[in-house]
């Protein structure tokens, strides 16, 4: 991938302003390296979904409907700082100990402060709201698409789908891997009120199982109505495990 390209060399011109230890020690090193390389890989994913969701405002802008190319201006806007984000979650990769110069440590917001970040000027269809036991809605959000559905229509898809979601996590508890995260689960409504083009991405969960089982459980989602005027694309980023 180019991207990837781009960071491998990045890290090869960062290498000689490594201060290294009097001994190294080379399993040390190899599991610093791993966490690097896979920060690296989480980055590139996020990087490549973004420059596609911005390829698509681009062309959204030049639509023959006045919302269209308002919600396509909104995107480019929020879609920006997301980049933005990116680029210091990319510093982040970089152990603290490594000793770089110059050294410069921005901490990337977690959580709801940077779902709040990334999705900044899109209107909301819904947040904070609990689907099921263990599976909650930060943020619901449109983020794509020429046409037009009621909000109510699409909080109710996603909430006839919650419950298989509920039973990915369950599923997920069951085989020991206890634990909480979020990720987002983008799909398009269509004409028709189907819903096509699932798929998880940011996920916190290092668990393809997992993520593949909530994706399937997003086929389910449905509308009961189809969005007017083409197609509409949302952006549900998700938080899955006990209310704190």
């Amino acid at each position: 991938m180019r991207v990837m390209r781009v960071l491998s060399v990045a890290i090869a011109l960062l290498v000689p302003s490594l201060a290294l230890a009097q001994d190294p020690d080379p399993g040390a090193a190899r599991a610093s390296a791993q966490r690097t390389v896979d920060c690296l890989e989480r980055v590139n994913h996020d990087l490549e979904a973004t420059m596609r969701l911005l390829r698509d405002a681009a062309r959204q802008t030049e639509s023959t409907s006045a919302n269209a190319r308002r919600d396509a201006v909104h995107m480019v806007t929020s879609l920006q700082q997301r980049a933005a984000d990116l680029a210091r979650a990319l510093k982040d990769c970089v152990p603290e100990d490594a000793h770089l110069t110059p050294q410069t440590v921005v901490r990337e917001p977690t959580g709801n402060e940077a779902s709040v970040r990334e999705h900044n000027d899109i209107p909301s269809v819904e947040q904070d709201a609990r689907l099921a036991d263990n599976v909650h809605a930060i943020v619901g959000q449109r983020v794509d698409g020429t046409g037009h559905i009621d909000d109510a229509h699409v909080k109710r898809g996603i909430r006839v789908a919650a419950g298989r979601m509920e039973r990915c996590y369950e599923q997920l508890v069951n085989r020991g891997a206890l634990q909480t995260g979020q990720l987002n689960l983008v799909f398009s409504i269509t004409s028709r009120g189907r819903v096509r083009g699932v798929r998880v991405e940011r996920s916190t969960f290092d668990n393809a199982r997992f993520d593949r089982c909530v994706q399937n459980a997003g086929e389910h989602i449905r509308p009961g109505a189809g969005a007017s005027g083409g197609d509409v694309r949302y952006s549900y980023t998700l938080r899955f495990g006990p209310s704190s």
